[in-house]
């Protein structure tokens, strides 16, 4: 067997992912070429015959192929809502897993969220498990640049951060030492840990073909307590609704539970369970008239009056799509856009809804008209690069996620 073909099969073995999604046969080529030089081999059957011999050489070359995309509070309705359920949930202590976690932000985002819900130090433990044993040393020494934080300012959060050497940010110790990073592939997990109350898994799944993608959410629901919380991206709503699992109640979170049938659910389930609709008393406003103004005449009385449409806000057209009015917001995403055709959030609001309910294609034009306008939008910058890693186009993925590296240096 020729060494490219050895390779790509000990790709899938060992990663369960598709060669497509991590750049095609050209990108696996050039990286096989420059692991080659760097373990200083001759040829590539030498350097392929190394990989089933040293880990380091293997490790060396999956860091090559698997571009860590990762920041501080990344999705932060998904934080929102760890501290909501947080609160009400009553077991302690509570274990979350961050997986993948690969350089370590988002694992580090839960262990503070947990602190500031109020918990303390034996009420909660946070472990982050990644194949990529580079980026797991990084998040071993949670020491991040400007780029990391995508807006969110290290020195206001001087209980978390601490100023390190040349520009650069540390995670406090206090928070560090809740936190357990482990090199791990998701595949060698076993199933018989203790249960997490808490996954994080958010666009693993997108990596795996469709019946590799079905084992994992299994194998995830294997290790998650019956009450527990699972955060997913928002492009795997989809199949999970359509594999066991339904909406946790928490708007633009994608945050799921078991369902409690075996009935799938579609993606406008999904939305319908967001958010439910409050019911409340209607509220009877009495207006008195001024002095000097008669009562109307029966005939005035009658005549029907038309309340102005109140202008639509995002915080409106979200509700929309919570309730699962999809046609409805978009209708009025339409119109926000008429009376506000350069707000950036709005066009990154359209492309989330567009990249749930699978029309990919639209979300990438809308995730591109939103960075037209705010150039350093952190969400839209992170949801295009994954849309097209996903689609193949892993160069166009790495000089987006490059340029977001370079707007968001100091």
């Amino acid at each position: 067997m020729k060494a490219v073909d050895r390779v790509l099969a000990l790709i899938t073995k060992r990663t369960g992912m598709e060669v497509s999604t991590l750049g095609g046969l050209p990108v696996i080529l050039k990286a096989m070429e420059l692991s080659r030089e760097e373990a200083g081999m001759t040829t590539l059957d030498e350097w392929a015959d190394s990989l089933d011999l040293k880990q380091e050489v293997w490790q060396a070359f999956l860091h090559r192929i698997i571009v860590p995309e990762t920041f501080f509070f990344r999705y932060p309705e998904s934080y929102q809502a760890l501290t909501e359920w947080v609160r009400r949930y009553p077991k302690r202590p509570l274990r979350v897993l961050s997986l993948p976690c690969s350089t370590g932000e988002e694992t580090y985002s839960i262990a503070i969220c947990l602190q500031r819900a109020g918990l303390a130090s034996a009420e909660f433990s946070v472990t982050g498990f990644d194949i990529n044993a580079p980026s797991v040393a990084v998040a071993r020494k949670g020491i991040y640049r400007h780029s990391a934080f995508r807006g969110v300012v290290p020195p206001a959060q001087e209980r978390f951060f601490e100023p390190f050497d040349d520009q650069k940010f540390r995670v406090a110790s206090h928070v560090r030492r809740e936190v357990l990073f482990e090199e791990k592939n998701f595949w060698d997990v076993s199933v018989f840990e203790e249960s997490y109350d808490v996954i994080f898994c958010r666009n693993l799944l997108i990596y795996f073909p469709p019946e590799r993608q079905i084992s994992a959410l299994q194998k995830i629901g294997s290790m998650l307590r019956t009450s527990g919380l699972l955060f997913l991206g928002p492009a795997e709503v989809p199949l999970a609704c359509q594999n066991g699992w339904k909406s946790a109640g928490f708007p633009m979170s994608f945050a799921c539970e078991k369902a409690e049938s075996n009935r799938p659910a579609s993606p406008i389930q999904f939305f319908q369970g967001l958010s439910a609709p409050v019911r409340t008393r209607p509220v009877v406003t009495r207006i008195s008239r001024p002095a000097g103004i008669s009562r109307p005449t029966p005939a005035a009385a009658a005549a029907p009056v038309t309340p102005a449409a109140p202008e639509p806000t995002l915080e409106y057209i979200r509700s929309l799509a919570d309730r699962g009015a999809l046609e409805e917001a978009q209708a009025t995403l339409d119109q926000y856009h008429r009376r506000q055709p350069a707000d950036a959030e709005s066009y990154y609001l359209g492309g989330l809804l567009a990249e749930t309910i699978g029309e990919r294609t639209r979300a990438e034009n809308l995730f591109r008209k939103a960075l037209y306008l705010s150039p350093s939008h952190p969400e839209a910058i992170s949801h295009l690069a994954l849309l097209l890693r996903a689609d193949g186009r892993i160069d166009a993925s790495r000089k987006l996620l490059a340029r977001a590296e370079r707007l968001n240096a100091p």
